[in-house]
């Protein structure tokens, strides 16, 4: 799996967690919602058979004691109004002061209304007549929590999208890397062959006798640079015909004698290939699989580093070659 579907299906299953969570906080807040109301349901319920039994008495002080010591003090609003729907009563309602009787029934029935559409009002009865009726609406916390999925999905979808800006902020810098490294990389590549040729049309401008010899190896550092150009090509895709037999004796001595004819005069540095066993035959073929452009690239790479390591000194380069 590429690095590109790695983060694809990290930002897919991010997408879908935060659906789930959604999903699960709505379904909870909406369950607490649900079972709040329903014990507003059931306690005006009990309100309700508390009055009809207070009417039932001869003396009023019962039907008193329940709206006195009763309704007074539930924390959700409440209107109770008279049979005609007159409103004679209500808890937790703001109404304007110093406005006339007739105004005040007015706003009263908007709110009525508006409560009715949510909840069905409860009725008083006694016998078979109806006394009262009460209607009620949401208590303030339930008046929160409906509020609080689209708080939910809020915070959520901003984790969501701070997540993937971060995701986007760290492939743009993943992929500017590449490209600097790239482009490191290639400068490297190119500086050996490049110099060479430099070197090599020096020679030809002194009119070298042995024009020949310049000749070759002018041709093997353009082959160099198509090959340099082939293998940046190739950066990132599997080899056209899947790995092939290679001799990997062979790569290593043909990159060290690349390297050995293109060090100067003056360097002391040698340049050798041996067997990596101590009783190891030189010259022994030692066969792999793989893709003889991008290996030959890596023995190059470990070279180069290598005579960059020893620059202006003498050293010892020697490549080991063996088989586990």
């Amino acid at each position: 799996m590429t690095l590109y579907h790695y983060t694809v299906n990290l930002k897919t299953g991010l997408f879908a967690l935060g659906i789930l969570i959604v999903a699960a906080l709505l379904w909870y807040s909406q369950s607490l919602v649900r079972e709040i109301q329903t014990n507003e349901r059931r306690l005006l319920d009990l309100y309700a058979n508390m009055i009809a039994k207070a009417a039932s008495e001869e003396s009023g002080e019962e039907l008193s004691f329940v709206f006195d010591e009763v309704i007074r003090h539930i924390q959700f609003p409440v209107v109770i109004t008279s049979p005609e729907g007159e409103a004679v009563s209500w808890r937790n309602v703001e109404v304007a002061g110093g406005i006339s009787p007739d105004d005040e029934q007015a706003y009263l029935a908007k709110i009525i209304e508006r409560m009715d559409r949510v909840h069905n009002p409860v009725d008083v009865r006694y016998g078979e007549r109806v006394i009262t009726r009460i209607h009620y609406g949401d208590s303030s916390i339930v008046s929160r929590l409906r509020w609080l999925p689209y708080v939910e999905i809020a915070v959520v979808g901003l984790f969501i999208l701070v997540g993937f800006a971060g995701f986007t902020m760290i492939r743009n810098s993943e992929k500017r890397s590449i490209w600097v490294g790239m482009a490191r990389e290639t400068a490297h590549q190119l500086g050996t062959p490049i110099s060479s040729l430099m070197g090599w049309i020096d020679i030809l401008r002194g009119k070298a006798p042995d024009k020949t010899e310049a000749l070759d190896e002018l041709e093997s550092d353009v082959r160099r640079l198509e090959q340099i150009a082939d293998r940046f090509h190739k950066v990132g895709s599997p080899p056209a015909g899947g790995f092939e037999p290679l001799d990997l004796r062979l790569l290593a001595e043909s990159s060290a004698a690349y390297f050995r004819r293109r060090l100067p005069a003056s360097s002391e540095t040698t340049i050798s290939v041996s067997p990596a066993e101590p009783g190891g035959v030189s010259g022994e073929s030692i066969t792999v699989r793989g893709a003889e452009t991008l290996l030959q690239w890596v023995l190059e790479n470990l070279i180069k580093n290598a005579l960059d390591a020893c620059q202006g000194r003498k050293g010892i380069i020697q490549v080991q070659v063996g088989q586990e």
